[in-house]
């Protein structure tokens, strides 16, 4: 399935969507990380506090 996907995205040099395809075979979909920030908008940089 994804396999096909990407020669054909490669065959046609759609390479946004070969790169994207690439990634999810790969399993390499990582969420962005935010900082966690208090009430006022300060982040809070130590795990504990941002636990708290």
């Amino acid at each position: 399935m994804l396999a096909t996907e990407a020669e054909d995205a490669a065959y046609q040099n759609r390479a946004i969507d070969l790169y994207s395809i690439t990634k999810r075979l790969a399993g390499k979909f990582a969420k962005p990380e935010r900082p966690v920030r208090h009430k006022n908008g300060r982040v809070i940089p130590d795990d504990e506090g941002q636990k708290r």
